[in-house]
């Protein structure tokens, strides 16, 4: 990262060169192969917490991805497929000397939270990928005093529940209908008291889980898979910078906002998507 302190005032029209996705975006993640296993793709995307991650042929040129979603739909046959077997279009794919701001721009109105960065001065082949953690690295390093507002100010807090003893079906199609990779869990008692996400529903062990999230008889609930342990939480009352902080630091892509007077009361939650959309201008 070649600046390590971006020093920009509130006022209008202040001067400042736009950032480039190659100033920002991350080398480090490699693409899959389009003859690996599927289990490789769904630890990777795992791993790394992604969405997606990009399908190359062994030259590196970007011939589509793998997404989420797509493994849970095939998740018993993993350990046999192929990479190749599932792989599906790229929605948005970027060279390292684009804008960040319109390429950043174009993921949230695809809900799209990564994409693959192409040379394009090698063939546009693969060089890496940007993440919305990515952006929320910028921003965090943007010395802005809008991003010292407080959430109730600034973000949209998104009111995404289910109970803990609903379907696993019922908060799946919850999570998609709102096109959330996350949904906050509470009890009969209206209390906080889990998080399901994508990442819960990939490392969970139940057979023919694409059965169980689209079965609406399913006797599996959400309370056996959520996650219920270390909930970290925010207030309204909190700084947009210190959400964006706590969640590169955790390394998780939501947030539950409680109410400051009873923590025992959720008003939603925040993403990665909510707390980048109103600081578009600052990249």
């Amino acid at each position: 990262m070649s600046r390590k302190l971006i020093n920009l005032k509130k006022e209008k029209g202040y001067n400042k060169k736009p950032f480039k996705v190659c100033e920002v975006f991350d080398k480090n993640i490699k693409p899959l192969f389009y003859d690996e296993l599927l289990l490789k793709a769904k630890a990777t995307i795992k791993s790394k917490g992604l969405r997606a991650i990009a399908v190359t042929n062994p030259d590196y040129t970007v011939i589509g991805c793998i997404t989420r979603v797509k493994i849970l739909q095939v998740a018993p046959n993993c350990s046999t497929m192929l990479v190749k077997d599932v792989i599906e279009e790229i929605e948005n794919e970027v060279t390292s000397e684009d804008y960040l701001k319109n390429v950043v721009e174009g993921m949230l109105r695809n809900n799209t939270d990564c994409v693959p960065v192409l040379d394009e001065k090698n063939g546009k082949k693969f060089k890496g990928m940007l993440t919305l953690d990515n952006v929320l690295d910028i921003l965090s390093k943007i010395n802005n005093d809008m991003l010292y507002e407080k959430i109730k100010d600034k973000i949209n807090v998104k009111p995404i529940f289910c109970k803990d003893a609903d379907p696993l079906s019922y908060a799946w199609k919850k999570m998609k209908s709102n096109g959330s990779t996350g949904i906050i869990v509470l009890n009969e008692e209206e209390k906080l008291v889990g998080i399901l996400t994508h990442h819960d529903l990939l490392s969970v062990k139940i057979p023919h889980i694409h059965i169980t999230l689209n079965d609406p008889n399913s006797t599996i609930q959400v309370n056996s898979i959520m996650t219920s342990k270390n909930i970290i939480k925010v207030t309204k009352n909190h700084l947009v910078i210190d959400a964006i902080k706590i969640m590169l630091k955790h390394r998780i892509g939501r947030l539950p906002v409680v109410d400051e007077d009873n923590n025992n009361r959720t008003l939603g939650m925040i993403d990665k998507q909510a707390l980048i959309q109103p600081f578009i201008n600052l990249l």
